[in-house]
């Protein structure tokens, strides 16, 4: 599924820009190896390329949340904060993680993890474990997809999780509660919430769940 999402960018120099775009369009903005050492290089491509191509099929873009909430990835205190229906950053189904050059540069830094589960006759339950991710599977697996799926000892790998270290995670959850918290973090870390987007979080917070 896909729909629109507000993306905001918080530059190391202060600048701030604002966009909406599509679920499946969004990880191309910040999704690549350099992304963990602050590189904004692809950030700010995104934005020159993509800004007015938006601005043609959404109403103009707000710092507030919009169908499927709002990201803002703030490269001045490396903290990427999520407000959002479908997307959970550094949390992939196994099978896609293994095709991504970021899980790769995570493995490479010992950050990245498969969580595993396996059915347990004794108990009638699953079992759940998470183990590290090493290079050597990634690759193995690029070349002969699927293989380590499903492994010997009956252990299936579920999804990849990976540390974004020294980047700082918070997700909230897309309800009035999760929505209020993520408003009052971003004008606590000095976002400019003008008029326009308190309207837009107002309507947001009047329709989201408890």
């Amino acid at each position: 599924m896909s729909g629109n999402v507000s993306l905001t960018f918080r530059f190391a120099d202060g600048t701030v820009s604002v966009l909406k775009t599509w679920t499946r369009h969004m990880a191309g903005a910040f999704w690549h190896p350099g992304f963990l050492d602050g590189d904004e290089t692809v950030s700010r491509a995104y934005v020159a390329q993509w800004s007015a191509e938006f601005r043609k099929h959404f109403d103009p873009p707000v710092l507030a949340p919009c169908e499927y909430g709002l990201t803002v990835v703030d490269f001045r205190t490396r903290t990427f904060r999520s407000l959002d229906h479908d997307f959970r950053f550094g949390r992939n189904p196994y099978v896609h993680a293994l095709k991504d050059d970021l899980t790769l540069a995570c493995a490479e830094r010992g950050q990245a993890f498969v969580e595993c589960s396996r059915w347990n006759r004794d108990t009638g339950e699953e079992d759940e474990r998470r183990r590290p991710l090493a290079v050597a599977e990634i690759l193995e697996n690029r070349a002969a997809p699927l293989k380590a799926v499903h492994g010997p000892d009956g252990w299936w790998a579920n999804w990849v999780v990976l540390d974004l270290s020294p980047w700082r995670v918070v997700e909230y959850p897309a309800t009035r509660g999760g929505s209020l918290r993520m408003l009052q973090d971003l004008l606590d870390d000095g976002f400019a919430i003008d008029a326009a987007a308190m309207s837009a979080w107002t309507e947001w917070t009047g329709e989201s769940r408890e």
